[in-house]
């Protein structure tokens, strides 16, 4: 039996028949081919550490590894007074590292009395909760002293904290017995009570 021997209805239906696997065909085949350049496409090398990823929010995963920072004294700071310290705007973490020049060192007693040397004074911010070290080093013989104050004095304050030794040479160090909290503004001293001028380095190390 031919289709021209077919009823109408008959012949109506597999018309649509056709007409629907026509209209599948053609949505299907773009599906397919999108799902076989997606099997194609290369995946990312190596994944991210810990199960997530951090890409496009400013972190990192796998930069855990402490700041370091220098710091090199203002020509015109005026830091010769720990009320007026000179702020260090530094961004660190782990290790801050300050550079100065200390002169006028050598002096005499009877004509220049009671002045007492160079005095360098660094106000210095807390990154974190945690303690810290200060390392006082130079490589000329100069008698400097290591001066700590826990915050910056107001008025005449003495020095919470002094540290010296008698062989003119470096280091000198004080190690925080307390901890200090994030925000916490130290004042560190550098005083150079007599001989060469020159440079030093002081170290401020942070730890939690």
């Amino acid at each position: 039996m031919t289709l021209d021997n077919l009823p109408d209805a008959w012949r109506s239906l597999d018309t649509s028949s056709r007409r629907a696997r026509t209209l599948i065909a053609s949505r299907l085949v773009p599906w397919l081919l999108t799902l076989a350049l997606l099997g194609c496409l290369p995946t990312s090398r190596g994944g991210s550490r810990g199960g997530s990823s951090n890409q496009g929010n400013g972190t990192s995963d796998d930069d855990d590894s402490a700041s370091d920072d220098t710091w090199n004294e203002s020509d015109d700071s005026g830091n010769e007074n720990p009320q007026n310290a000179e702020e260090v705007n530094a961004v660190w973490e782990g290790r801050l590292t300050i550079t100065g020049t200390s002169e006028l060192c050598d002096w005499d007693e009877e004509e220049d009395w009671p002045w007492t040397g160079d005095n360098d004074n660094y106000a210095v911010t807390v990154p974190h909760d945690g303690y810290l070290e200060a390392i006082l080093d130079w490589d000329t013989v100069t008698d400097y002293d290591l001066v700590v104050y826990f915050a910056v004095p107001q008025g005449t304050a003495s020095p919470d904290e002094t540290v010296t030794n008698n062989a003119d040479t470096g280091p000198e160090s004080y190690l925080f017995e307390d901890e200090s909290s994030e925000g916490d503004e130290i004042v560190f001293g550098i005083a150079c009570n007599g001989g060469e001028e020159g440079e030093y380095t002081l170290e401020i190390l942070w730890e939690d």
